[in-house]
């Protein structure tokens, strides 16, 4: 059985929510200094962002000219320098500032698997990234829930599960909520359940949504039930569920209340499955 992939910051998160009682204390922001200005004005408000026309030539100049050192490892995660890039957009994150958001890759994979924030006076910029692996859809993943000018993130924590070894990818994804302070990303998913049911749940149900039945009409391998890939569907979804209802409602059981579809499935690979989803948060 192909065991379930999971990111090493997901592993480590599982260990770590619950209620977000306070906010750490603001971490020092990175600087980089580039040796020239950049390759466009930059914007002290959003209607100046959005006459820009910022282009992808123009952001994959800054993103030269501020990560210019190739990486020391081919393929490690962590090199300097940004192998691609996706989706960008101009968002204010911290008050009196404009910030260019954008989907950056560092390894040369396909999937992008960071979101990086940017914000430039002159040649000085302040940087930060975080993990946010996948199809990164910013016009989604960037919002304002309160009205007060600043943009939130949701990030993503990507896994997924092959079950039949190959083939057909079960998504695995759990979300977070982020603001910027100090320079720095900061979970906030507990602070404000009506900000994440309004912007967070629609992606959670979108990416479930019709994706048992689709794999039900998959032509499973021989010997394995047409219905098992369907099922371990269900039991990825329970396993998201349980990471919402501890990260943002604080219900630390809810991964042994979950999963027991899945411990107590027909099928035994989806009670393995549940069992190593039991193993990452107990």
């Amino acid at each position: 059985m192909d065991t379930i992939r999971l990111t090493a910051r997901l592993l480590l998160g599982l260990a770590l929510v619950g209620t977000v009682v306070d906010l750490p204390p603001p971490e020092p922001v990175e600087v980089r200094m580039m040796d020239r200005e950049p390759p466009f004005p930059w914007p002290e408000s959003e209607v100046s962002a959005v006459t820009l026309l910022l282009v992808r030539q123009d952001v994959k100049d800054l993103l030269d000219a501020l990560y210019p050192d190739p990486p020391a490892v081919p393929d490690l995660m962590g090199t300097e320098r940004i192998s691609q890039f996706d989706e960008f957009r101009f968002a204010q994150l911290s008050k009196g500032k404009m910030h260019l958001v954008v989907s950056i890759d560092r390894t040369g994979r396909p999937a992008n698997d960071e979101i990086l924030a940017i914000h430039c006076q002159g040649r000085r910029c302040e940087t930060t990234t975080t993990i946010s692996i996948g199809h990164n859809d910013l016009n989604e993943q960037l919002f304002d829930s309160d009205q007060d000018g600043l943009m939130e993130l949701v990030a993503t924590d990507a896994g997924f599960y092959r079950p039949y070894g190959s083939g057909p990818v079960i998504p695995i994804n759990t979300f977070r909520r982020e603001i910027l302070v100090g320079g720095k990303f900061v979970d906030v998913s507990a602070k404000s359940l009506a900000a994440w049911e309004k912007y967070v749940e629609p992606l959670i149900k979108k990416q479930f949504n019709g994706f048992g039945e689709g794999l039900a009409g998959i032509p499973p391998p021989p010997g394995r039930d047409r219905q098992e890939a369907k099922a371990m569907a269900a039991c990825a979804e329970l396993y998201v569920r349980a990471e919402t209802a501890r990260r943002v409602y604080g219900k630390r059981e809810a991964a042994v209340a979950e999963t027991a579809a899945c411990l107590n499935s027909p099928f035994k690979e989806i009670r393995d499955l549940g069992e190593q989803i039991l193993s990452t948060v107990r």
